[in-house]
């Protein structure tokens, strides 16, 4: 059964992308783990001509979290530019999500060659602070 997070981001691909449509998913490869703050990082994630490297996300005790990446467009297709799309998805030691994960976020408006910084704040239930091993990313261009 796929999670919201992932029937909305099809969705989105769908309607926002103008000349470089793909999605791809990312689990994230290590994890730091106290009972102050668990963060989970992401390597590189290409999605169509966009590219996103060093992902990380902090997440508290008290619900609150924090995601950072570094984005960027190899080819800008349209004279909008390109926008990377992020959701997230908590998952437990079986890898399967916790609840409907974090919506979606959008990036910032992109020109080829150029990095940005990409940073969101977000609160999610804190029940998920000791229950999620790992964190599944969505990602959009």
């Amino acid at each position: 059964m796929k999670s919201i997070t992932a029937v909305l981001m099809t969705c989105f691909a769908l309607v926002l992308s103008v000349g470089c449509s793909k999605s791809v998913q990312g689990i994230s490869m290590k994890s730091e783990v106290d009972d102050f703050h668990r963060t989970y990082y992401w390597g590189t994630i290409q999605a169509g001509d966009c590219v996103q490297e060093n992902g990380q996300l902090t997440i508290f005790p008290d619900g609150t979290a924090k995601f950072t990446s570094v984005v960027w467009s190899t080819s800008t297709s349209t004279a909008l530019g390109d926008f990377w799309w992020e959701g997230l998805d908590f998952l437990d030691k079986n890898q399967v999500p916790l609840g409907f994960g974090e919506g979606l976020h959008q990036g910032p408006r992109m020109v080829e060659g150029v990095k940005y910084h990409f940073d969101f704040d977000f609160k999610y239930n804190p029940d998920y602070f000791f229950l999620a091993s790992s964190v599944k990313a969505f990602c959009s261009c």
